[in-house]
């Protein structure tokens, strides 16, 4: 986030499956609160999708995107894919 932050993202995202999101005890949605709180950007929802597994909810995703509009989305999958927002 500090590295986004400085190359001048304002809007940081936060995207991940629920299953990835319990397996690490919500530490990084516990990080990008604390970031949305403290690190000088404005606040993003995260993106946590009812999905298992490395992939998300395409449809659910664009959603997101659309309604939170983030410069930057941090997001740890292993499957990535484009979105035409």
């Amino acid at each position: 986030c500090r590295q986004l932050t400085v190359a001048g993202y304002r809007r940081i995202g936060l995207a991940l499956p629920m299953d990835w999101d319990l397996r690490v005890n919500h530490r990084w949605a516990g990080a990008m609160t604390w970031h949305n709180l403290y690190g000088g950007t404005e606040p993003v929802i995260p993106f946590i999708s009812g999905t298992h597994g490395p992939a998300l909810d395409p449809a659910a995703l664009r959603a997101w995107l659309l309604a939170q509009r983030p410069d930057a989305v941090i997001c740890d999958t292993l499957r990535v894919f484009q979105l035409a927002v």
